[in-house]
């Protein structure tokens, strides 16, 4: 496949003419491949028919829609390229997940190996999660592949907020499920365009038609590239000095990085772009399965730091009943009763697993701090039991004077 995402400055249809278009690209673009994506968004505005901002948001939220109810594997091969590792793009992580979802229920069990180059060393980490979301709550488990069981459990037990959901399921292929890039915040892609100006541009390719959406915003450029038949097949992400990473915060007022990873500037522009480059049938579907993902971060110093994941999506099931695997904290992780559990937003209170279940510990610690205070010197328990002892005192005196009163009488 060609390469058509190398560190170039970003062009748009209006800036091209039909012979630049065809320069950019081989006589053997993918964007035959992308043909084949026409059952994707069959029933869409035919390619004869100029389509709308309204109607490319349409199709691009039926291409999500193939993933909101699904069971899939992911594996993700993140490299580097930078000064950190001058010797050119070097593996630093790779990911493995095995997914099951409807809309915001899911399981995800996810195994990591990280490489970080620290002072010029790779340095490497593993860990193995499992994570279960439900509009209940949420449950982590981080699992010691040693012991083959947990090591530490977090939960939820209230429902997600769409913030929360994100920041959970912000796993590094969330850009083609969700449409979630990194430096917008908690908002998804399609909530950034439906908030910027957005427009359309067409222009054409091998006789073939591509339509562009594209929005600019405080947050930034983004686009989203369709085929003649409105199957979406890229995605571009442009941010420069004054626009947002994080609501009123621009890239201009970032700190300058620690130079570990990045170098010791300040950033001045990013770059992202997501790209279908393979497809496979799934029943009477074709689904986009290969995936590339680029970023590029610039640098005041003429730095450049670039990262380069290769997504691959298999064992996809589309529409498949997932009762028994999404039901409320359904673990599959073997978890010994009374292991204790982190709640978030329940401080002070101890929980602990326990038939399957997350409930209120027996050992309260705060139970056991308020008996240690009882008897304490100067303590306001010690102050209330003295002054009932005393009341109590009194009043068994003054009852006892009356009825020796009654009796002499």
């Amino acid at each position: 496949m060609p390469d058509l995402l190398s560190p170039q400055p970003v062009i748009f249809a209006d800036d091209l003419g039909q012979s630049e278009v065809s320069k950019s690209r081989s006589s053997k673009s993918w964007i035959g491949i992308t043909a084949a994506l026409v059952t994707i968004c069959a029933g869409m505005v035919g390619a004869s028919a100029a389509p709308s901002v309204h109607e490319l948001f349409g199709a691009y939220e039926k291409y999500l829609g193939l993933y909101q109810r699904a069971s899939y594997k992911v594996k993700v091969s993140v490299s580097y390229s930078g000064f950190a590792l001058p010797k050119g793009p070097t593996a630093i992580e790779q990911y493995s997940y095995n997914v099951f979802r409807d809309g915001k229920n899911a399981k995800v069990f996810e195994e990591v190996s990280i490489n970080t180059p620290i002072a010029g060393r790779m340095q490497a980490s593993q860990y193995t999660n499992e994570s279960v979301l439900s509009d209940a709550g949420a449950i982590w488990v981080a699992i010691d592949p040693a012991k083959k069981g947990p090591s530490s459990i977090e939960a939820k037990l209230d429902p997600l907020t769409d913030s929360e959901w994100l920041k959970t399921a912000g796993y590094t292929f969330a850009a083609v499920t969700d449409g979630y890039f990194p430096g917008n915040g908690q908002n998804l892609l399609l909530q950034i365009l439906k908030g910027s100006s957005s427009s359309t541009r067409r222009f054409l390719h091998q006789d073939k038609t591509i339509w562009v959406l594209e929005g600019q915003s405080e947050w930034g450029q983004h686009s989203i590239w369709f085929d003649s038949e409105l199957a979406p097949y890229r995605i571009m992400q442009v941010k420069k000095l004054d626009d947002w990473i994080e609501p009123d915060l621009p890239i201009s007022r970032t700190r300058e990085f620690d130079g570990r990873l990045f170098p010791k500037a300040h950033l001045r522009a990013i770059t992202r772009s997501l790209e279908v480059i393979g497809l496979e049938r799934v029943g009477d579907k074709i689904v986009p399965t290969t995936f590339v993902l680029k970023e590029e971060h610039d640098f005041d110093n003429r730095e450049r730091v670039s990262f380069r994941s290769d997504i691959t999506f298999s064992e996809i099931k589309l529409q498949p009943d997932l009762s028994h695997k999404l039901a409320p904290f359904a673990v599959s992780t073997r978890i010994p009763d009374g292991t204790p559990v982190t709640v978030q937003n329940r401080g002070g209170i101890a929980y602990e697993w326990r038939d399957g279940q997350i409930v209120k510990s027996l050992n309260q610690p705060s139970v056991r701090r308020l008996e240690g205070n009882w008897f304490q010197r100067n303590s306001v328990w010690a102050r209330v039991l003295l002054l009932g002892t005393i009341l109590v005192a009194a009043l068994v005196t003054i009852w006892y004077l009356r009825r020796r009163q009654a009796a002499i009488s």
